[in-house]
């Protein structure tokens, strides 16, 4: 359904930061449903993000995936804190 897809991505673009399976229960989904929609959504250049190791999902903006990527370059590696400064 069109119309839940784009629920789906207004959450994201508002929420920014999210754990995946409260998203699936916010939206009646099974978490691995969540990550393949996520990234879909990715794929095709709906919506830019990220997930970590511990089943959390940040939405960036195209500017910010720059800077985050620019980050990780000079560092190597990068925090959810540091993340949260740029």
């Amino acid at each position: 359904n069109e119309s839940a897809l784009n629920q789906f991505v207004e959450y994201i673009k508002t929420a920014k930061f999210m754990y995946l399976d409260e998203l699936a229960a916010q939206f009646k989904l099974r978490t691995q449903d969540v990550i393949d929609r996520l990234k879909y959504l990715q794929e095709n250049g709906t919506i830019t993000g990220l997930f970590d190791d511990r089943g959390k999902y940040i939405y960036l903006t195209r500017d910010e995936m720059e800077h985050v990527t620019k980050a990780i370059r000079q560092r190597g590696r990068i925090s959810f804190s540091d993340l949260s400064k740029i």
